[in-house]
């Protein structure tokens, strides 16, 4: 898991797993850091970042607070397995 120092605004996430399948191929869903995560003990939203789900043109829908500990740097682990849950990072800041 990375460390969330390495978590930045305008960062683009994929979900790991399908989030479901038209016409025969696998969707992920995109998520888009939308401010980056919360870093002081005891104060509301520790642990957690601000995104937002992005539409087909990339506008961002549905924001939410996720755990820092669902974004991960690559799709699959140390020991090479292919993540199964939390989303990968696909694009740095635009």
């Amino acid at each position: 898991m990375p460390s969330d120092t390495r978590i930045r605004a305008g960062q683009i996430y994929e979900s790991c797993q399908p989030t479901f399948v038209v016409d025969g191929k696998p969707v992920h869903t995109r998520i888009c850091v939308l401010a980056e995560p919360v870093r002081t003990p005891g104060l509301y939203g520790f642990g957690k970042v601000s995104v937002a789900t992005l539409g087909e043109n990339h506008r961002p829908l549905r924001p939410r607070r996720l755990e820092v500990s669902q974004l991960h740097a690559s799709g699959t682990t140390r020991t090479g397995t292919p993540r199964r849950t939390g989303y990968r990072l696909v694009q740095e800041e635009s």
